[in-house]
């Protein structure tokens, strides 16, 4: 369509009026650099590789705060006087020396990424890249990343799969630009990838019944590595009484003990403070030491990774209260169960044992006759105790009932149906 002269003249004042007032002449400035750049190189078109080679030369002779400023100027020109939306460049124009541009686009594009780990961004695509191939997938879309990462997640541990995703994500956006942070996978890749310390803490809390005091303020010097286990002590607890712990190797799906070594080794050497947990992010710990707040919360993180209905009602105290309540249900007895809680009272002992799985299956196989025979009113070994009278109605399976009297030593074995039993001392009577 031919657009008159006039119109086209009024369009350019029109643009160039929503530049900024004060620095519109810089701003035309830059465009004109540029253009002028593509007329020399033969570039007729704006595409991403074109911006990229364009802005490596400039580099060359400008600082970063310089560099900066020219890209930013140069980007309001070009939406304004090409509608150029950088974000979403089209591919695709007549580039004569096409070779030099695509030469410095890529040695541009390679020094976005981080020079110290550089070639490992290099290795995790071209793995992809590779996998692409062997995969025949011809376009590179939502599902291949996913199904890329599900294939990998078999082999990588969820801080590494995490560390893979955003290596991949870096060189995908460089490389092919493509944005794959909305995709998905990031969420699949960062399940996995919730902080060591979450991990650690709950070995420790459920071992050795950790207060979230005792865990926050645990020092590095008192977590000792004895080969196949870990001796962890605890000298300054809330009953002003030391307890120590062991945590060994079996019994569990993971190696806890392999796991608090690897949680230890990825600690910096320069930390100010000789706390135990510190913050684990982006694949490495860092030297700020975890707080009572953060360590209080970890319980109702996992139970929200887990699913768990009402995940805020799991609280700090669920490490300690799900250690002494495991132990409980194995069958400790009052002494080890105080020992391991470290109470100096046996009331909350008492507790425990009272409420344990363990103590109310004996009491349920005793009641249902399951284990050995019932003995009624078994004769007390003082002469000097008060015997006392028990009468219990006993319904037999014809339905008749008799009463046991507790004046003679009865036992019975047979299957019956409790209807009352009824206890009453000689003194109250």
């Amino acid at each position: 369509m031919n657009v008159p002269e006039a119109i086209l003249k009024e369009a350019a004042s029109v643009a160039s009026s929503l530049l900024p007032e004060k620095s519109s002449s810089r701003y035309e400035r830059e465009y004109r650099d540029f253009k002028n750049w593509q007329q020399k190189n033969g570039v007729n078109g704006v595409t991403e590789d074109v911006l990229l080679a364009y802005m490596n030369q400039l580099s060359a002779r400008f600082s970063p705060n310089s560099l900066w400023s020219k890209w930013s100027m140069l980007k309001s020109c070009l939406e304004i006087k090409e509608s150029v939306q950088i974000r979403s460049l089209l591919a695709g124009c007549n580039v004569e020396n096409s070779s030099d541009i695509l030469k410095a686009a890529q040695e541009a594009s390679s020094s976005l990424l981080p020079a110290k780990s550089k070639e490992k961004y290099q290795k995790v695509y071209e793995k992809f890249c590779q996998w692409r191939i062997t995969k025949n997938v011809q376009k590179t879309d939502e599902n291949v990343i996913l199904a890329y990462f599900f294939e990998k997640a078999k082999a990588l541990k969820a801080s590494s799969l995490w560390s893979t995703y955003s290596m991949l994500k870096s060189t995908l956006q460089i490389n092919e630009n493509m944005d794959i942070s909305q995709y998905k996978n990031e969420k699949y890749a960062r399940r996995g990838a919730r902080g060591h310390h979450n991990r650690s803490s709950v070995v420790m809390g459920i071992t050795g019944a950790c207060r979230c005091d005792e865990l926050t303020h645990l020092k590095i010097h008192n977590v000792e590595d004895k080969g196949n286990y870990l001796y962890v002590s605890l000298p300054d607890t809330k009953t002003k009484k030391s307890r120590s712990f062991t945590i060994i190797k079996e019994g569990l799906p993971v190696d806890p003990v392999d796991l608090c070594k690897k949680y230890i080794a990825l600690r910096p050497k320069k930390v100010d403070h000789d706390r135990f947990f510190v913050f684990y992010k982006n694949d490495k710990c860092t030297s700020q030491c975890v707080g009572i707040n953060t360590m209080s919360k970890i319980p109702s993180k996992i139970a929200a990774y887990l699913n768990l209905k009402n995940p805020e009602f799991y609280t700090g105290h669920c490490l300690r209260r799900a250690s002494d309540t495991l132990l409980a249900n194995e069958g400790a007895n009052m002494t080890t169960l105080k020992r391991h809680g470290g109470w100096k009272s046996s009331t909350m002992a008492e507790g425990y044992l009272e409420d344990s799985i363990q103590n109310k299956m004996e009491i349920a196989e005793k009641i249902q006759g399951t284990t050995k025979p019932i003995s009624l009113n078994k004769p007390s070994t003082s002469s000097q105790s008060m015997e006392p009278s028990c009468s219990t109605t006993i319904i037999n399976e014809n339905q008749e009932h008799f009463t046991v009297n507790s004046s003679k030593s009865m036992t019975f074995s047979f299957n019956i149906n409790v209807n009352l039993n009824t206890c009453n001392s000689n003194n109250n009577k």
